[in-house]
């Protein structure tokens, strides 16, 4: 207790006497779920100080061991920590998964990982030091209120015997794709008044996902399961007319003294991109780059030899023309030694 007492008494120098103060005020008479995951945000907000000066209030207080601060990653679905570390090195993971909710989630460092700070167990020890002895529940709700808190936990949908004779056979469809399937499952256990944790449970889905399509079918039906919302797209074809003029300009003789259309020469030329240009020749064949043209010889006798060999295959001679170089082959081929078989 003098330690403690020293500890308030140094945070009153360093802090501030005010701030100090409410958050000795606010450790000695407060709940135990409001010294769990403090925000200083809120915390200033709460009792009309500077944010600022509660920032480094808190600050000097992790420091001095009043409270420990803590990184903390958020489910986006519940709002529930995930994970928590002292320093936000440690939050690497590429998933995480929230065992409340049944989902996968990605961490994003601006809308998932919060800065809070507990009260110490050494200045008081409150609930969230021992978290074997708190139930599912009792975590959940101690969390800040989040998107999931004011949606309902069970949910009933009144189902008509030929809703669910249709449902059944979405499901019994071989042919249905897989999320077709679950939406059918969730609307047909939602009407047997299962909670939603239990519905996501036996989907495999997360609770968002029930609510969503619980919400779908009570909006628009059966039909509103069997087909997305549609978007908007997200790059606008090339028009035909400008496909035209890229087979066009491609076929033409390009400015300046370059031999051949490069892709990059045409995209700037035609204000498109380079893999479009790439497609639209692929998709008609063209390939600039391969030019097929016949090379003349600077010979000045180049003409009459010419002739001679064209001559030789349009006329060829009646007899083999006799060589030294054939004579000479054929004696080395016949002085070879002979083999004698028996």
């Amino acid at each position: 207790m003098a330690e403690a007492t020293a500890l308030w008494e140094l945070l009153r120098q360093t802090a501030g006497p005010s701030v100090a103060d409410a958050l000795k005020s606010a450790v000695e008479t407060g709940s135990d779920r409001s010294l769990n995951r403090v925000n200083p945000l809120a915390f200033a907000a709460e009792r009309g100080l500077n944010e600022e000066a509660v920032i480094g209030a808190l600050v000097h207080a992790a420091r001095l061991g009043l409270f420990d601060m803590s990184w903390n990653m958020l489910c986006p679905g519940c709002g529930g920590v995930l994970e928590s570390a002292a320093a936000l090195k440690a939050l690497n993971r590429d998933h995480y998964f929230c065992a409340f909710c049944v989902q996968d989630n990605e961490p994003t460092l601006d809308q998932l990982v919060e800065v809070t700070f507990t009260v110490n167990p050494r200045i008081r020890r409150i609930g969230a030091h021992d978290p074997s002895t708190l139930t599912r529940t009792r975590i959940h709700r101690g969390a800040e209120p989040c998107e999931s808190a004011g949606m309902a936990r069970t949910v009933s949908l009144l189902l008509s015997a030929q809703h669910c004779a249709d449902l059944q056979g979405v499901i019994e469809d071989r042919g249905r794709p897989v999320k077709h399937v679950q939406r059918a499952q969730i609307i047909l256990l939602s009407a047997e008044r299962l909670p939603v944790l239990e519905i996501a449970k036996r989907v495999g889905v997360s609770r968002p996902m029930v609510w969503r399509w619980q919400q779908r079918f009570a909006e628009e039906g059966i039909e509103g399961l069997l087909r997305d919302k549609t978007r908007p797209p997200g790059i606008p074809p090339v028009p035909q007319a400008k496909v035209h003029a890229v087979v066009e300009r491609t076929l033409r003789e390009p400015p300046g003294a370059v031999t051949h259309w490069t892709g990059r020469a045409m995209a700037k030329a035609m204000g498109l991109s380079l893999r479009t240009i790439q497609r639209i020749w692929a998709a008609h064949k063209l390939q600039p780059h391969r030019i097929r043209t016949f090379k003349r010889s600077n010979d000045p006798d180049f003409a009459a030899k010419l002739d001679d060999v064209v001559g030789l295959y349009m006329n060829p001679p009646a007899t083999r023309p006799w060589s030294p170089s054939t004579r000479k082959a054929r004696s080395r081929r016949s002085t070879g030694p002979s083999r004698v078989f028996r």
